[in-house]
């Protein structure tokens, strides 16, 4: 066990001490290209997965992009808040990669998926899509280094707020710190760790 220091207590000082090397991965497809469009905010609210009466119940799409969205905003925040202690998180796309992720989506959604143009571009073997993820990881590039959002082996570069869903690169909400602040109180709260940050 490592001892922290008590003038040094944080909440994620715990995590600090003893992970100081860990890099937390957000893995992303493309949700956070499509949520504008369907909701203007993650809604950090919502216990029930997105049910809502607009929408007429759940709807896998909006459920699967704003939990990208909001992995992204968690990877965020903990880079700004815990990069100088040694916590460094970034997020990634590891491009389109037809895996068990889709057993639950009704068949025609996911073939309309895998042969839809635009995901052919960006659709990848398993084995491509971790190169991202295992560079992100073990690269010397992101060694002390966080907060950015990578894919195809490479720091994204801003893309075109297009609304096209499967773009590349990020866009404007990719990074929004008052959103990324409001879900992380929303999370401390879910977790009953309201006063400790």
């Amino acid at each position: 066990m490592v001892e922290v220091p008590e003038e040094n207590t944080t909440i994620a000082t715990p995590v600090v001490a003893s992970l100081s090397s860990l890099l937390t991965l957000a893995l992303i497809l493309f949700g956070i290209r499509m949520h504008p469009r369907l909701y203007p905010k993650v809604n950090v609210a919502a216990t029930d997965y997105l049910i809502t009466a607009a929408l007429g119940g759940y709807n896998h799409e909006i459920a699967y992009n704003n939990s990208k969205l909001a992995a992204v905003y968690l990877a965020n925040k903990i880079e700004r808040d815990y990069g100088a202690q040694g916590l460094h998180s970034t997020s990634l796309h590891p491009g389109a990669i037809n895996t068990d992720i889709s057993r639950n989506i009704p068949p025609e959604f996911v073939e309309a998926l895998m042969t839809n143009p635009y995901i052919l571009k960006i659709l990848k073997w398993a084995e491509q899509g971790a190169a991202t993820t295992v560079w992100a990881a073990v690269g010397k590039e992101w060694e002390n280094n966080g907060g950015k959002y990578l894919e195809d082996v490479r720091e994204a570069e801003q893309g075109e707020d297009d609304g096209q869903i499967f773009g590349g690169g990020w866009v404007k909400q990719t990074y929004n710190p008052e959103e990324e602040d409001r879900l992380w109180r929303a999370s401390l709260k879910i977790l009953n760790l309201e006063g400790e940050a």
